[in-house]
C-alpha cells in the first residue's frame, strides 16, 4: 500500500505542476487550471496515506531487543519514562496527523535531522554516543513503536527485572514528567527512587521534554513519594534514600520561541554530593535566521559539550569506529540524481515553462536526496558505537557482578 500510495503520489505530483505549466504557456486556460488542481490534490491524498501507511509499516518491521539480561554490564543506557509520556514522545500518529508537510518532504527526500521522526527518537540521537540504548516497552503495544529499541518483560515481576538494569546500566535517563494516569506515574517514581538509591550521582540525568507544568507535575508527586515510600523502608528496618531537591522550571528568555521547540527542553545534572543542576537549552541566545538553525547552533554550543563532559564522568570509554560509507553515498546520490534527470531530457521538446517547473522539482528531489543519504549515513555510524570495561571497572560499579575476561564490547 505504501509502495502504490507513493507511486501515485509522484505520478500525480508531477502531472499536477505540467497542468500549471500548461495552463500559464501562452496566455491562462481556465480547463487546464482545474485540472492542475485535480492532480494536485490527488498528489496531496496520496502523501497523506503514503505517510500514515509507511508509519504502521515500520513499526511492523521495527525490531524487538532480546532479554536485556543478556547486554553486557556498562555497555548500555537504560531509558526510564511514564508509558502515559509514550503518548506524547514516541506515537507516529503524532507526527503525521498534526502536519502534513511532513510526509511531503519525507516523499521529496527532505527527510534531514529526522524531521518525520517522532519526539522520542530527536532525542534519542544525542544519547546514542554513550551505548546501546534501549527501554522497556508497554506490554499492551501491538507493534513496538519507532524510536528507543523496546524489550518487553515477561514475569510480572518488573520491578526486580527494572531494578538489576538500573544498577548495570552504563547510564539511566529518566524523563521528568508524568501523565494524569496514577499507575504510569507510580512506576515512574518507584523508578526514580531506585536510580537515587542504587546508581552514583553521574550516572543518573533526568530530561526534561515537557513543559513547565509536567515537570512541576512530576517534582512535587516525587516528594509525596520519596516521604510515603521512605517511611514504609523504615518501618520495615530498610534504609532509605532522601530525594534530591529538584530546582524550579527556569523561564525562557524569548517566549515567542517556545512554539517549534526541539522536544529536549533541557537536562537535570547531579553534582557528586547529589546537588542538582537544571540545564535549559536556550537556542534564543543563538544566531540563525530560521529556528532549524538555532536549533543546530545551540546543539553545538550547549548540547554536546554538556554530553562530552558526561562522558568523562562515566565508567568505561565509548568508542564510534568511522565506518561512514563514503563511496555508497556517493553512489546512491549519482544514481538519484542520474533518474531524476531522465524525465528532463525526454522533455527537451515541450514549453519552456513545462521544462523549467519539471526542472525545479528535478533539483529539489536530487539535493533532498544527497542530504538525505548522508543523514541515514550518520545514524547508521551512530548506532555502531561500542563501550570498553575494564575488569577493575566492572568491581568498582557493580561489586556483587562477577567481572569479564578482557574488555565488554
Amino acid at each position: 500500500m505504501y509502495v502504490i500510495m507513493t507511486f501515485v503520489a509522484f505520478f500525480a505530483f508531477f502531472r499536477g505542476f505540467a497542468a500549471v505549466g500548461l495552463a500559464f504557456d501562452g496566455g491562462f486556460h481556465w480547463r487546464v487550471a482545474i485540472w492542475a488542481l485535480a492532480w494536485l490534490a490527488c498528489a496531496a491524498f496520496g502523501l497523506w496515506v503514503a505517510g500514515s501507511t509507511g508509519r504502521t509499516f515500520v513499526m511492523r518491521i521495527q525490531p524487538v531487543l532480546g532479554p536485556p539480561a543478556d547486554l553486557p554490564t556498562m555497555t548500555f543506557v537504560l531509558y526510564l519514562r511514564s508509558f502515559g509520556i509514550d503518548r506524547e514522545l514516541a506515537d507516529p500518529r503524532r507526527v503525521v496527523g498534526a502536519r502534513f508537510w511532513l510526509p511531503s518532504g519525507e516523499i521529496l527526500g527532505h527527510n534531514v535531522d529526522n524531521a518525520a521522526a517522532t519526539e522520542e527518537e530527536k532525542v534519542a540521537r544525542f544519547f546514542r554516543r554513550f551505548g546501546k540504548l534501549f527501554t522497556i516497552g508497554h506490554p499492551e503495544d501491538r507493534y513496538p513503536l519507532p524510536g528507543i529499541d523496546r524489550s518487553y518483560l515477561e514475569t510480572n515481576e518488573w520491578q526486580s527485572e527494572v531494578s538489576e538494569l538500573i544498577r548495570r546500566a552504563r547510564l539511566v535517563l529518566l524523563v521528568a514528567g508524568t501523565s494524569h494516569e496514577k499507575d504510569f506515574a507510580r512506576g515512574t517514581l518507584w523508578e526514580f527512587m531506585e536510580a537515587v538509591k542504587a546508581l552514583p550521582p553521574a550516572r543518573l540525568l533526568l530530561l526534561v521534554c515537557t513543559g513547565p507544568d509536567a515537570y512541576h507535575r512530576f517534582r512535587d508527586a516525587a516528594a509525596k513519594y520519596f516521604a510515603e515510600r521512605g517511611e514504609e523502608l523504615r518501618r520495615g528496618g530498610a534504609t532509605s534514600p532522601c530525594m534530591p531537591a529538584l530546582p524550579d522550571y527556569p523561564p525562557l528568555p524569548s517566549p515567542q520561541l517556545r512554539r517549534g521547540r526541539h522536544p529536549l527542553r533541557g537536562v537535570i545534572r547531579f553534582a557528586d554530593d547529589w546537588t542538582p543542576e537544571f540545564v535549559l537549552f536556550d537556542p534564543a541566545v543563538e544566531r540563525g535566521l530560521t529556528a532549524g538553525r538555532r536549533w543546530r547552533a545551540t546543539v553545538r554550543a550547549q548540547v554536546v559539550p554538556l554530553l562530552e563532559r558526561l562522558e568523562e564522568r562515566l565508567p568505561g570509554q565509548a568508542v564510534q569506529p568511522d565506518t561512514f560509507r563514503r563511496g555508497l553515498v556517493l553512489a546512491l546520490a549519482a544514481m538519484a540524481t542520474s533518474t531524476i534527470s531522465v524525465p528532463i531530457y525526454a522533455m527537451r521538446h515541450d514549453s519552456v515553462t513545462v521544462r523549467g517547473v519539471f526542472l525545479a522539482v528535478a533539483v529539489l528531489a536530487a539535493v533532498g536526496f544527497v542530504r538525505t543519504f548522508v543523514s541515514v549515513e550518520r545514524n547508521r555510524v551512530a548506532h555502531d558505537v561500542r563501550v570498553l570495561v575494564t575488569p577493575e571497572e566492572q568491581r568498582a560499579t557493580m561489586p556483587g557482578i562477577r567481572p569479564s575476561r578482557g574488555w565488554q564490547k
